[in-house]
């Protein structure tokens, strides 16, 4: 089950774009709740699941309404999973990001793609333009990432009169998502959880 919360509608100061960011909380079932609450680690791991299904959703809904996606996923696994879920949707023209696979998505690129996905770790060098709505989720990442990630689409060139952020959270994710509205690394972010059980990014696979 997921409900989208409002609107929060500012003006990038660079380009004076509106910026409309959204936000679609999910509620964990009983069983997932549980597997959330055991460990730092489980919760990680059964939100990132959570959130998965609700990004293929989202991307589903806004594609068949017309709108093209930038997509950013947590990982190339995650991905190449999301290309893969869309193509058997029907959902073919899409572009996946690596490093040996930028590229710079305008207004007047002659193939038209309906999705384009990156990773956190690909947050520079390319120029997507030719969207105006982002789908995200919350990452284990600092501001200055987050910060050129939202700047593929909102920048020069940008013919659009708004861009659109939407960004899908649940459980243990929503608790960093706020953090993150009050501070910028990702190391005070990670300060609080009380009890859970303290594991690197490495352990954690994030």
């Amino acid at each position: 089950m997921w409900t989208a919360i409002g609107g929060l509608v500012s003006s990038h100061i660079n380009t004076n774009i509106q910026v409309i960011r959204r936000e679609i909380a999910l509620e964990l079932n009983t069983k997932q709740q549980k597997i959330h609450d055991s460990s730092f680690k489980e919760a990680v791991s059964v939100c990132y699941a959570v959130v998965f299904d609700a990004i293929l959703a989202e991307v589903l809904r806004l594609v068949r309404s017309g709108k093209g996606v930038f997509v950013v996923m947590k990982n190339a696994s995650e991905q190449k999973r999301l290309s893969e879920s869309l193509a058997i949707k029907g959902i073919d023209r899409i572009h996946s990001i690596t490093s040996k696979t930028p590229i710079n998505y305008t207004p007047k690129s002659k193939k038209k793609l309906d999705v384009i996905i990156t990773t956190i770790k690909y947050d520079t060098g390319y120029s997507i333009t030719g969207l105006y709505t982002m789908v995200t989720s919350v990452y284990f990442s600092n501001q200055s990432t987050r910060t050129q990630l939202d700047a593929r689409i909102n920048r020069i060139g940008q013919i659009n009169k708004y861009v659109e952020y939407i960004t899908i959270h649940c459980g243990l994710l929503t608790y960093v998502m706020n953090r993150y509205d009050k501070i910028r690394s990702e190391a005070d972010a990670l300060k609080g959880f009380g009890n859970m059980v303290e594991c690197s990014k490495q352990q954690c696979n994030i």
